[in-house]
Order: structure tokens, then C-alpha cells, then sequence
């Protein structure tokens, strides 16, 4: 496995392309900085573009992190199929939890509610916002708009070029960039001009100029990672290197402020003075996660402690990280390649019984058996099973709701359907759900092996 060399992030080991390649454009293109258009298609373009979400639908750790919710200010955009003028066009709207639209769906393009209340829209060919009774707050006006953020800003496309507003829809930093990222914990927005990244104040100055071949935004830790001289390294706020420019690839600090990297092809990780930890050795590795890092040796998954030393014994012909409870996915060959999961003793909690398991996200895991998929708590107990027909499923999310794509077996036609621990919230299902923007945050996708 490798880091793709546009964004840094770990590609996955199947030999598919980076998330960010269909998801999140990395910030070194300016021109594919912005999510792809989801807007009024024609029928004829339906089934590749329910193709392409049943893609990002499957790569669940990137597309919906386990932090969010599902339900942004209760509602969710949700899509249907319309007739306008003879020709079958997408039109987009707002459900709530009980699967009712409560916002009709008659917009272009809807993209989620923020904390504000307000949530990006497309009308007519362009973006404005509405209030949760769906009226229009800031008119529609802009090229491109993103959901505001916990800054008060958001970032919007006007003649060509990037800015903000603030909620009232007024250009606080007029559009002047090629592109344009939201404001980090410590008041710094990545954006590019020129071909060149560098980040702003909330007043629309440089603290630090545009000088990097391409970068990422400021993460938790206040530090930034960023590509000079075909290498990456990492900043701080004021632009001075933290860690010098030396790695094909950087993932932020872990908890214990470990990060992993990856040189000459070979993953290790450093600390925060830039010193190895752990040795660039690895044909593979994942950051730390319940003070544990997954790594690849000799092509077999195991796990090393902050030291480096192995806990676990590189046994598994594939494995997941553990999670909070825990319980790490793995495969095993003496176990007909079937998954289980293990705790952190290397001893087996939940037997080898899935031709598919995924890592435990907000206290339940998805699951394939026997064709169909299932949700089990930490004990292994089914909590909801689905049937056949959904081929794809997202974990569940922090709010208690999870997606599922169902292909009827008949028609060939696909639905989306939101899940609750009770079961479906709408059982016809929608024609999209798009439960948060594509291109917003900061997040390095890891990808899947």
C-alpha cells in the first residue's frame, strides 16, 4: 500500500483510486477543490451518478465520520425524481427523523443545515440559504456555496473566485481565491492562489504568504501539514517548521502525540520534536488508535504499541484498527479468511463468522453474513439486520442513524434509506441522501485495505 501523491492521505491496498479522487479534492488543483455537481440531471444520467454515491456511501470512514451526526439540525438532504417539461430531473429537499419531508423538494442542489440554522441551496443556477421552514435568508446569487462553519463563515464562489460571507449573506473577505477552505480551530483558513497555499485571519490577511505546493488545513493540534520540495512536513501557526519537509506523506498527531509517516515507501512514525518512534519499516500502518497502531509486516496485520513493540503478532491476512471499546476487525486464513473480532489481548471476543466486518463506530459495527447485512453491539448480539437487497451500508452515526443503499432485485433500481436501531425511517426510501458536504474537513482518508 501507498500514500497518493495528491493528498497524502494512505491509498487504499485493493488498487482503487484515493477517496479523495471522487470525495474530497485535495488542495493542490484549484479547479477540483469543489464537490462534484449534484444538480437538476437528466434521467439518463441517474443510474451513474447513484453509482458514484454507492461508491462514497462504501467508503464510510471518509465520507461519514463518526463524530457527526446523520441529522444536522434534524433534517437531512434527501433527493427525488421529478418530471419538468417531459424530462426526468433530481430535485432536492429536507427529511426529518421520522422520514417525512419537511422542506420540499424542489431545489437544484441542497447541502446540510449548519448550527446557524441555515443551510446552502441551488436554485435557478445558483446558491443562496435557507432557514429550516425552508424560505431564503441570503438570496441566490453565488456560483458555489458551503455550509457555514462554528466561525460564522462561510465560504462562497463569486465571479470566478472565493470568499466569505457572514450569515447575513454579506462578503466579509471579498472572493479573491482560487480556492478556499473553512477557518480552523486557531482562526487560520487554508486557501490557494496562484497555484500556491497559504492561510488567512478572519480579516482576509496572510499570516502566512502562499508559498506551498499544496497543503491542508490547520488540524486540532494546531498544526498544519504542508508540501515543499516534492516533501512534506508540517507548520504551525505563524508558519515556522515544526516538522522539516522530508516525508512522501504525514498524518496529523494521535493522542499520544505520535503521527504517522511514511519515507521510501516504508511507514513509521515520529514524534513532535520529528524524531522516529518507531522506525520507517512497515509495508503498511494506520495512526494510533486506543493506544494501538494497526501495521503490515511480511504481509500479515498485527499491532505495535507507542514504542514500537509488538502486542499483537502479525498473524491476520487482514485486520482494522480497534475501537473505542476495544475490538479490532480481523481476518484470519486458519478461520476460512472469515472475520471476527479481537480485544487488545490478541484473545477472540466475537468468533470468526463474516465474510465482512467493519471497525465498531458509536457502539455497533456492520456485518455480512450469509449475503445480508447485520449490526452487532460489543457482545456480538444483532441489533438490526437488513435484508439482501441492501448492498451497501454506512456505521452508525453519533445521532443513532445509519445509510443504506437497497438495489430492488427486480427493477435493477436503487433507493436510499435511512436506518434507526428500530428499523427504516421511510420504507419507499429516497432517491439520494447526502448527509454532509463531500468536501468539508480536514480529515486525512486513510482509505480501506
Amino acid at each position: 500500500m501507498a500514500f497518493c501523491k495528491e493528498c497524502g492521505g494512505a491509498l487504499p491496498e485493493d488498487g482503487s483510486p484515493c477517496p479523495c479522487t471522487s470525495q474530497q479534492s485535495p488542495p493542490d488543483n484549484a479547479s477540483t477543490h469543489h464537490r462534484f455537481p449534484l444538480a437538476a440531471i437528466p434521467v439518463i444520467l441517474i443510474v451513474a451518478l447513484v453509482a458514484l454515491l454507492i461508491i462514497l456511501l462504501s467508503v464510510g470512514d471518509f465520507i461519514l465520520p463518526e463524530r457527526i451526526p446523520l441529522f444536522n439540525k434534524k433534517l437531512v438532504p434527501i433527493a427525488t425524481a421529478v418530471t419538468e417539461n417531459g424530462t426526468t430531473v433530481v430535485k432536492w429537499g429536507y427529511a426529518d427523523k421520522n422520514g417525512k419531508t419537511v422542506i420540499d423538494t424542489k431545489f437544484e442542489m441542497a447541502r446540510e443545515f449548519a448550527s446557524n440554522g441555515l443551510a446552502p441551496v441551488k436554485q435557478n443556477g445558483l446558491w443562496g440559504y435557507i432557514n429550516k421552514k425552508g424560505d431564503f435568508t441570503v438570496a441566490v446569487q453565488f456560483e458555489e456555496a458551503e455550509p457555514f462553519t462554528s466561525s460564522g463563515f462561510a465560504c462562497i464562489k463569486q465571479n470566478g473566485s472565493w470568499g466569505y460571507i457572514n450569515r447575513r449573506g454579506s462578503v466579509v473577505i471579498n472572493p479573491q481565491f482560487d480556492s478556499a477552505y473553512p477557518f480552523a480551530r486557531n482562526g487560520l483558513a487554508l486557501v490557494s492562489i496562484g497555484g500556491k497555499y497559504g492561510y488567512i485571519n478572519t480579516e482576509g490577511v496572510y499570516v502566512i504568504e502562499p508559498r506551498f505546493d499544496a497543503a491542508r488545513p490547520f488540524d486540532d493540534n494546531g498544526y498544519a501539514a504542508v508540501l515543499a520540495l516534492s516533501h512534506w512536513g508540517m507548520i504551525d501557526k505563524h508558519g515556522d517548521w515544526v516538522i522539516n519537509p522530508q516525508f512522501e506523506a504525514i498524518e496529523s498527531f494521535a493522542d499520544n502525540d505520535l503521527a504517522l509517516v511514511m519515507k521510501e515507501g516504508k511507514y513509521g512514525f515520529i514524534n513532535r520534536d520529528g524524531m522516529y518512534t518507531v522506525a520507517p519499516t512497515y509495508e503498511y500502518a494506520e495512526s494510533f488508535s486506543e493506544g494501538l497502531a494497526l501495521v503490515k509486516k511480511d504481509g500479515k496485520y498485527g499491532f505495535i504499541d507507542k514504542n514500537g513493540v509488538v502486542v499483537i503478532a502479525p498473524t491476520y491476512t487482514m485486520a482494522g484498527s480497534f475501537a473505542e471499546n476495544g475490538l479490532a476487525a480481523v481476518q484470519s486464513a486458519a478461520n476460512a479468511d472469515l472475520w471476527g473480532y479481537i480485544n487488545k489481548k490478541g484473545e477472540v471476543v466475537i468468533a470468526a463468522q463474516y465474510t465482512e466486518a467493519h471497525t465498531f463506530k458509536n457502539g455497533y459495527a456492520a456485518t455480512k453474513k450469509d449475503g445480508s447485512y447485520a449490526f452487532i453491539d460489543k457482545k456480538g448480539t444483532t441489533v438490526l439486520r437488513l435484508d439482501a437487497d441492501y448492498l451497501h451500508v454506512s456505521d452508525f452515526m453519533s445521532d443513532g442513524y445509519m445509510l443504506a443503499v437497497r438495489v430492488d432485485a427486480t427493477t435493477g433500481e436503487s433507493t436510499y434509506h435511512i436506518f434507526s436501531k428500530n428499523g427504516d425511517i421511510n420504507e419507499a426510501g429516497y432517491l439520494f441522501v447526502l448527509p454532509r458536504s463531500l468536501t468539508d474537513g480536514p480529515e486525512i482518508p486513510r482509505g480501506t485495505h
